[in-house]
């Protein structure tokens, strides 16, 4: 054989091993946080920032991506009330100009869904001051009751203080 058709082999299976070694190595990753999760996460309340219509009504899909937000403190009423809070203030600049630095980078949350980039943290004049974390999370249709998001909000297991050890588990009360 040619040099070149040695070259084009050689190329196309290093891109293969090269995918098969990126695939386990993300098995591997995921499998460790799931640990981490499993031994030292905590329960917490999400509130859906932003979802695909579709996890609103019964569905096929297993997954969807959704944009949540998060506080590490004990689930509570006014806990509750601050991430609602949240919520409605960040859709509320989605159909209005920011004003001020802060309502820009809140804007961001809303306005461009493609992905998170930079802070995940709420600016804190948006937030009465609590520590709001924004994150993109995958949404498992089989855990939500009668397999539809019927609440603002579900329940993740997370590692405190860090947005991106996350993954959902289940409501506490599901029926």
């Amino acid at each position: 054989m040619s040099f070149w058709i040695w070259l084009v082999v050689g190329f196309l299976l290093f891109l293969v091993l090269g995918f098969a070694a990126l695939v386990i190595y993300g098995k591997i990753a995921n499998a460790r946080v799931n640990r981490m999760l499993d031994e030292f996460g905590e329960q917490y309340p999400v509130y859906i920032l932003a979802a695909p219509v579709e996890l609103y009504k019964p569905g096929s899909s297993e997954t969807e991506l959704a944009r949540v937000l998060v506080i590490f403190k004990p689930e509570s009423p006014e806990l509750h009330s601050a991430l609602e809070s949240t919520v409605n203030t960040l859709q509320e600049l989605r159909e209005r100009e920011p004003r001020t630095q802060a309502e820009r980078e809140g804007a961001g949350f809303v306005r461009d869904l493609s992905w998170l980039v930079g802070s995940p943290m709420v600016p804190h004049e948006l937030t009465d001051g609590w520590s709001v974390y924004c994150r993109d999370l995958l949404i498992d249709r089989q855990l939500l009751p009668k397999g539809r998001l019927k609440l603002p909000y579900i329940y993740v297991k997370a590692i405190p203080g860090d947005p991106k050890a996350m993954k959902m588990i289940p409501y506490p009360d599901a029926d």
